[in-house]
């Protein structure tokens, strides 16, 4: 805030002590300074403060000079105590007594300004306020030098007052966010932001001790800032956001779009290569046509004819190995050529070899059931029945089996010795009680040595009963 002040005449005396001692300011901003006086008693004091003020690059202000007649006297002072850096209280007796003077102290106070008590009359100490009373003065007494204690007010008013400048500032902005309404959107555009707020954080947190207070406004406006800046950061976070949703949207939507595009032409490909396709294999069959196609067309039908006989065998298999011998025989009959059908298919059916084994292993199985019904592991040089015909005795090397003939499970084995001479012969006792194996003994095989030993062994323990040599 700025204000215009009049300007007042040097008092008679300061002039030349303030050119020795060259008290000038130089910044283009000059600190307010307010001065708070009684007139009966203080009005001399606050002259000669203004004009050496004024001189040592100050702009000093006083009720008397800024308050126009007839004018709300307790706003127009709150208003010139709020936009200044400094409040220079001049004690007088008067003073004292003044109602009014008392409450720009209190103003002051309530608005976190400096204060700097100036003594000119001696004042009791009991009758100084408290919050004057533990301060330092500054005295002007009369018949001294006035340059010196001015140089002394001039040295305070200058501590810090970049800080204290800053302080000025920001209290005035807050208070203009209070009267507009704090906490209302109008009120909000009066909030700080970007380097301005991030330069007010950095200046409170240099405030030393000794500094005039942050007052419960300052700091509501400093937070209100605060949150301010981060209920705007969240807004552009809510906004990028959306705007990232409506763009992943949109492309999603252009994918779809080009996915379906695909689609189509792929479709639209897949019937062009349909159509190529066919025309091919339409030319080709004219082609075919035209040259003779008539015995690649027999040809073919001759394959699937085979073809078709091969896969008849196979069903004709399968039927047999249901048990259905019948049904076998009657289809194998449609796999093979009949020279004396009405049929012209019939009649040049060529003669697959597979479906005529299938349909002669079908009418052997139906004609004398042969057919395998186990396997016997380990071969055998040597078989024989009993004569029931529930087992099977097979001889190989030197060990004889017996075996059930109808499930293929074996029975016994018998050890016949240890050597490598081959068994001979095996048979069955009538009542398939014994089995007699004959033997080569060792060295038989050479001319004039050795002969054949039979042994006999018990068909149900599988252990030998006697051996005739």
């Amino acid at each position: 805030m700025v204000l215009e002040m009049s300007s007042v005449g040097t008092a008679a005396g300061t002039g030349p002590e303030l050119a020795r001692n060259k008290i000038v300011e130089t910044t283009a901003e000059k600190p307010n300074i307010f001065i708070s006086y009684a007139r009966s008693d203080g009005a001399a004091l606050a002259e000669e403060l203004v004009s050496g003020l004024e001189l040592a690059g100050f702009r000093p202000f006083m009720d008397s000079h800024d308050i126009a007649v007839a004018e709300d006297w307790e706003a127009r002072l709150g208003t010139l105590i709020l936009s200044a850096d400094t409040v220079v209280y001049i004690l007088s007796p008067a003073a004292m007594r003044s109602e009014s003077c008392a409450w720009e102290v209190e103003r002051a106070a309530e608005l976190g300004k400096r204060l700097i008590p100036v003594q000119g009359v001696p004042v009791p100490e009991s009758e100084v306020p408290e919050k004057l009373r533990r301060l330092n003065y500054i005295f002007f007494r009369q018949g001294q030098s006035f340059a010196r204690p001015l140089r002394e007010l001039v040295t305070a008013l200058r501590q810090d007052v970049e800080w204290i400048r800053e302080h000025t500032r920001l209290s005035e902005a807050a208070a203009r966010w209070q009267a507009r309404g704090s906490g209302t959107e109008a009120a909000d555009d009066l909030l700080l932001r970007g380097v301005e707020l991030a330069n007010a954080q950095t200046w409170a947190g240099r405030r030393r001790d000794d500094a005039p207070a942050i007052t419960p406004l300052l700091g509501a406006f400093l937070t209100a800032s605060e949150a301010g800046i981060e209920a705007r950061a969240q807004q552009e976070r809510d906004r990028l956001e959306e705007r990232e949703r409506l763009v992943a949207e949109r492309e999603a939507a252009q994918r779809d779009t080009a996915l379906s595009q695909e689609k189509v032409e792929l479709a639209q490909q897949n019937v062009r290569q349909v159509q190529r396709r066919w025309a091919s294999v339409l030319v080709t069959l004219t082609m075919f046509v035209l040259l003779g196609g008539l015995w690649v067309v027999f040809e073919g039908w001759r394959s699937l004819m085979i073809a078709r006989s091969g896969f008849i065998a196979g069903i004709v298999d399968r039927q047999v190995g249901e048990g259905d011998q019948v049904t076998a025989m009657l289809l194998g009959l449609e796999a093979l050529p009949d020279p004396t059908s009405e049929s012209i298919r019939q009649r040049w059916l060529p003669l697959e070899m597979t479906a005529v084994n299938a349909l002669y292993g079908a009418w052997r199985k139906w004609r004398t059931e042969w057919g395998e019904r186990a396997t016997l592991p380990g071969g055998g040089v040597v078989v024989g029945f009993s004569p029931d015909g529930t087992r099977v005795l097979t001889g190989s090397g030197d060990t004889a089996r017996l075996w059930d003939a109808a499930s293929g499970k074996p029975i016994a084995t018998l050890s016949l010795h240890t050597g490598p001479m081959p068994i001979l012969a095996l048979a069955l006792s009538p009542d398939g009680t014994r089995v007699r194996a004959a033997t080569q003994d060792k060295g038989s095989w050479l001319p004039g040595l050795g002969g054949t030993t039979t042994v006999l062994w018990d068909a149900t323990s599988g252990q030998p009963v006697a051996t005739l040599a």
